[in-house]
């Protein structure tokens, strides 16, 4: 614990250049220190209190709050959280600089140039630029009615707001609009998804800084556009409703079974209901009686914010729609007021497209064109387990016979001969009820056996994850198939299918199924981190009544080898934007490159999930000298880049001049949600391709970032990753870093498609999930009783589930 004078003396270097006075205290007002000159008519132990009075009235309001600052008669006085329920509050004169009480920006590295790849492409964007026409002073307003997008939260209008409502405004930018035939939508727009809900059209809307058209060096701000729809549900009578839920009419009378599929359905909705002239508004509760035959329901969220996928042209015309709905134009009477003017044409930008890839396999190379390619021999087969089984599970009147399993069984040991691993007769084959296959993968395990293949009935849900926990204990490899996919190959004869699978056996065995040839990977560690966040299912009793539901930190790196990610996982507490555990991470990490490779690496290259642009500045400030920390003792001489991977923006990129793409040789059919036409267009071939890579124009002016959309688009609309650098320690070229994370987005070894992620990260992301589940699975059994604190609780839940001490897992990609 600091002494009060060192606090004093702590205190007492900020208070220079116009600051005349700095408090400590906590959120009950309590002033642990204070440095200033002490104010006659409010002493500061008065301040301390008023400001936490301020900031928990501000809390309320935001709960997230960081900081604030209050502007007085006097001067300014800046207040933020420095910890779980301290507060530093810091008061400057009229004359001293904002930044002089304001914490300090957040420090991006600087940009650098744009690389330079021998294709250009032009790339269609949902930016409009915006133009201010004079200096005018803006005040945020509250004009729409806001809701959460959740089961707990509603929208309530009354009849006559119903009316005068053109459209409803959630958090995010999201709008979303209630009569979109009279704004311009067509039929098609309005799909119907069940249960009495259709999904309405919308538009999300963020404004952003942007280089421009001129590119590096140039600030300008633009509004982003994308189009969004939602499940709302109808407003229709209650019965019509219950009939859209059952498929039935259920004047005729509905039995109980039927009415629990309503319940969960209609708990909650809003409705009016009409007698003698008098209008009620009323909450269903559930179904006691069947005579509301003249209630009707008011618009509701529907609780699911799931996307229609849209293909691209059908997007940019949602967007331009949605964008006339909104008026956002010139022509608004608040924009023109202010001086804003709107750009009615999205920008255009110059994209890049990257080369493709060579990858090597046992006996020969193969170019990776338009992101795809086909399987050879396996550059490195795994050894055979010397014990393993396989086993069908499921009902005695499942559709997989013995005959068909026989034949799998034939096909994929051929299979896997045919790719290089010697795999001998299995020590057991044969069918398993499913209320004895824990029991007898348990026998599996005791006996010696290494690896146990199973093919579970498509209806069994429950036993995945308990083959998991499993698999930890006797670190014997479980790997799951469904079987509707086994009679696929076995009947159908679908032996890409098989192929796939036998490119998971090989992983999951530690084989590497080929090699990207690349050598800008040689003495660099890569490593993805990947975030599960808690749901309201995850839940672990720790001590008391008292409940956890912790953050999963999944992470993977490429010390065991440069092509080969193997991971694990970490339980954190939840409610923080940094990442606590960075530090153990990094140097599990670097221990086990120094392990394998008997070396230390030159740099440690970061890709991290998880985060907003919000969170930039915390990450730069806790997170990554964490991380630096963790490298400092192993070598100074590491350098450190950090990147942070988001798909959670409003960006979309589209083909220049879609309605010209030739695409007539297409043999597939699909109407695409909200089409006014039937399209013959494949979603691969009118989005954008892999490869396309965009570092200027359309980047933040203050950051080191760029758009590189390495995946296949097979449904929808493509939505390409943002990649920012929040620290290079080694200066690194732009085009090294795109050619670096395209090189890794090839590296996923299962299929012969490039991901949308690097596949560190992508991995990564799968052992957070992993870690998710091994953590939901453990809430079901006994829990431990205790007086620890959350992290220490965590950290024994951890140790007691993830794969650090299970060296025969914890060296190969199991979560394949």
């Amino acid at each position: 614990m600091l002494k009060q004078k060192a606090l004093v003396d702590v205190l007492g270097q900020v208070n220079t250049s116009g600051v005349d006075g700095s408090w400590l205290f906590n959120k009950e007002g309590l002033l642990l220190a204070y440095v200033g000159s002490e104010q006659k008519t409010v002493a500061s132990n008065v301040s301390s209190a008023l400001l936490a009075s301020v900031w928990s009235a501000l809390e309320r309001r935001a709960s997230d709050l960081k900081e604030t600052i209050l502007v007085l008669e006097d001067g300014v006085i800046g207040c933020t959280i420095v910890a779980r329920s301290m507060l530093l509050a810091v008061k400057a004169n009229k004359k001293a600089d904002l930044g002089m009480i304001r914490p300090a920006p957040k420090i991006y590295p600087n940009p650098s140039d744009p690389g330079r790849f021998a294709n250009e492409i032009d790339i269609q964007t949902n930016i409009f630029g915006l133009e201010v026409d004079k200096k005018t002073e803006l005040f945020q307003y509250i004009v729409s009615i806001k809701a959460d997008l959740t089961v707990k939260k509603e929208v309530v209008f009354t009849k006559k707001g119903k009316e005068e409502l053109k459209g409803v405004c959630f958090e995010n930018g999201k709008l979303f609009f209630i009569k979109p035939l009279e704004d311009g939508f067509v039929r098609e727009d309005i799909v119907d998804v069940g249960d009495g809900k259709s999904m309405l059209p919308g538009i999300k809307r963020a404004i952003q800084f942007i280089e421009g058209p001129y590119g590096r060096g140039n600030n300008n701000p633009a509004i982003v556009i994308d189009a969004s729809k939602v499940a709302f549900h109808k407003e229709q009578l209650v019965m019509d409703k219950i009939a859209e839920i059952l498929l039935k009419n259920p004047t005729l009378g509905i039995q109980e079974f039927e009415r629990e599929k309503c319940i969960p359905v209609i708990r909650g909705l809003d409705c009016y209901s009409t007698y003698s002239g008098r209008t009620r508004h009323l909450k269903i509760e559930g179904i006691s009686h069947l005579d509301a035959s003249t209630a009707r329901f008011e618009l509701k969220d529907g609780g699911n914010c799931t996307e229609s996928a849209v293909l691209p042209d059908v997007r940019q015309r949602l967007i331009m729609t949605g964008m006339i709905a909104a008026d956002i134009s010139s022509k608004n009477e608040i924009l023109s007021e202010l001086g804003v003017n709107v750009c009615p044409e999205p920008l255009m930008a110059k994209g890049q497209l990257l080369p493709p890839n060579r990858l090597q396999f046992s006996t020969q190379n193969t170019e990776a064109t338009s992101g795809k390619w086909r399987f050879s021999g396996f550059f490195r087969p795994a050894e055979p387990p010397k014990i393993w089984a396989i086993y069908a599970v499921g009902y005695p009147n499942n559709s997989f016979s013995i005959e068909n399993f026989g034949k799998f069984v034939s096909m994929f040991m051929h299979g896997c001969q045919s790719k290089g691993i010697r795999l001998g007769e299995p020590a057991e084959s044969k069918l398993i009820h499913v209320d004895d296959m824990e029991n007898v993968l348990d026998i599996a395990g005791r006996s010696n056996c290494s690896f146990v293949f199973v093919i579970s009935d498509d209806s069994i849900s429950h036993l995945h994850q308990k083959y998991k926990m499993i698999e930890r204990k006797y670190e014997m490899i479980v790997q799951d198939m469904r079987m509707s996919l086994a009679n696929n190959v076995v009947i159908q004869g679908k032996r890409l299918t098989l192929e796939n699978v036998i490119n998971k056996t090989n992983l999951k065995l530690g084989g590497t199924n080929y090699l990207v040839m690349d050598t800008k990977l040689n003495d660099v560690l890569v490593i993805g981190v990947g975030l599960s966040l808690p749901t309201g299912t995850s839940k672990f009793v720790s001590f008391g009544k008292e409940i956890l539901s912790p953050l999963v930190v999944g992470y993977a790196s490429n010390g065991k080898a440069p092509q080969e990610f193997t991971g694990d996982f970490v339980l954190s507490p939840v409610g923080q934007v940094t990442i606590s555990s960075i530090e153990e991470i990094m140097t599990q990490c670097l221990e086990l490159y120094n392990k394998c490779r008997q070396k230390l690496p030159k740099r440690v290259l970061v890709y991290r999930s998880g985060s907003s642009e919000g969170a930039h500045g915390a990450i730069i400030a806790h997170e990554i000298p964490l991380a630096r920390v963790a490298i400092g003792r192993f070598s100074s001489a590491i350098k450190l880049i950090y990147v942070v991977v988001s798909k959670d923006h409003t960006y979309r990129f589209f083909k220049n001049n879609l309605d010209n793409i030739d695409t007539a040789s297409s043999s597939s059919s699909s109407t695409s949600s909200g089409a006014s036409r039937t399209s013959s267009r494949k979603a691969d071939q009118m989005n954008i391709p892999p490869g396309v890579l965009l570092d200027s124009v359309v980047t933040h002016p203050a950051c080191k970032q760029f758009f590189l959309n390495s995946h296949t688009t097979l449904q929808g609309t493509a939505k390409t990753p943002l990649y920012t650098i929040l620290a290079d320690d080694c200066d690194a070229k732009l085009c090294t870093l795109e050619e670096i994370t395209y090189n890794l987005c090839h590296c996923h070894q299962i299929v012969g498609l490039t991901t949308s992620l690097p596949t560190p990260l992508y991995v990564a992301n799968e052992y957070a999930k992993r870690g998710r589940n091994l953590f939901t699975e453990r809430c079901m059994q006994p829990v431990l009783i205790g007086a620890e604190s959350e992290k220490s609780t965590l950290e024994k839940v951890t140790d007691e589930l993830s794969y650090k001490k299970k060296r025969g897992l914890l060296d190969r990609r199991i979560n394949a």
